[in-house]
């Protein structure tokens, strides 16, 4: 009776809809958007009914001021075919996506979603990170990558929880210090950044204890920190198409290091300790190098 369109019904309908929302178990609500039995309220009854109203407030102004409608999903990753999308849990934002937007600005409403874990900003036009990112205490995943960045703010390094930080393919010159405060940080990209300059990477980065993957390729690195050998999580460090001439002594205290990729760099030799790392599966080298062999 829904279908032909009997206004009882639909009411009656709508009311079962709603009843069966604030349930509050996810696989529920889920399953009721995704069989589309949620496309019979409107779409400020729906955010209200699956979220709370401050978070459901925030996706309503970012709706009216991006002209587009969050998809609403499961999944925590990033959905490479979806520019606007969200994820919840207990009617709790915990994902968000605005990606390829070409925004000048990190929308500041989004301060307001308080258990936030996984941003996706990718894609987009911002030169600089608003010191409020701090803000986010509980995030784990930033993506960043495909931007604009020119500089990232010291106050980064409050993103105490964060374990994936995504900065591939900006105008970065160098790390802030304070990047050695993500202690929880598994994954690390800065990956094609600004090639024409010398890509400062920090002492810091040494305290990174838990990092298992590096991706710094491309970006204009003549130097390495001696830090970089207190990396005792690392498994995966990827270093071509950069400008050393020499990579620290260090490096051979990697003990866990898997795969190391130094190819593409003006590197002339090579301690023999670095091949003798014990985990060593993959190590990509230039053609020109000289192994320098223990005495």
């Amino acid at each position: 009776m829904t279908e032909i369109g009997d206004p009882i019904a639909k009411d009656v309908f709508k009311k079962e809809i709603i009843k069966r929302i604030n349930s509050d178990y996810n696989s529920v609500i889920y399953y009721l958007i995704e069989e589309h039995y949620t496309d019979y309220l409107n779409r400020e009854d729906l955010l209200l009914s699956i979220l709370d109203p401050m978070d459901a407030e925030v996706i309503l102004k970012l709706e009216n001021k991006l002209n587009s409608v969050f998809k609403i999903e499961k999944s925590i990753d990033i959905n490479e075919n979806e520019k606007f999308s969200l994820s919840f849990e207990k009617k709790k934002i915990i994902r968000l996506q605005i990606v390829g937007h070409y925004l000048k600005k990190i929308p500041e409403i989004i301060k307001k979603l308080d258990k936030l874990k996984y941003l996706y900003l990718n894609g987009n036009d911002f030169e600089t990170i608003p010191t409020w990112i701090k803000d986010f205490k509980d995030i784990e995943v930033l993506d960043l990558s495909s931007c604009e960045l020119e500089s990232i703010p010291e106050s980064l390094g409050y993103l105490s929880s964060l374990k994936k930080l995504n900065l591939f393919n900006n105008y970065l010159t160098e790390l802030p210090d304070s990047i050695g405060n993500l202690v929880h940080l598994e994954y690390l990209s800065i990956e094609q950044n600004d090639a024409s300059t010398n890509f400062t990477i920090p002492e810091s980065i040494g305290r990174l204890r838990s990092l298992k993957i590096l991706y710094a390729n491309s970006s204009g690195i003549e130097k390495l920190p001696e830090t970089i050998g207190n990396l005792v999580s690392i498994k995966e460090l990827y270093l071509d198409s950069n400008y050393l001439k020499s990579i620290p002594i260090s490096m051979g205290d990697l003990r866990n290091l898997e795969i190391l990729d130094l190819k593409y760099n003006s590197l002339k030799e090579l301690n023999q300790n670095i091949f003798e790392l014990p985990k060593l599966k993959e190590i990509k080298i230039p053609k020109q190098i000289k192994i320098n062999k223990k005495k």
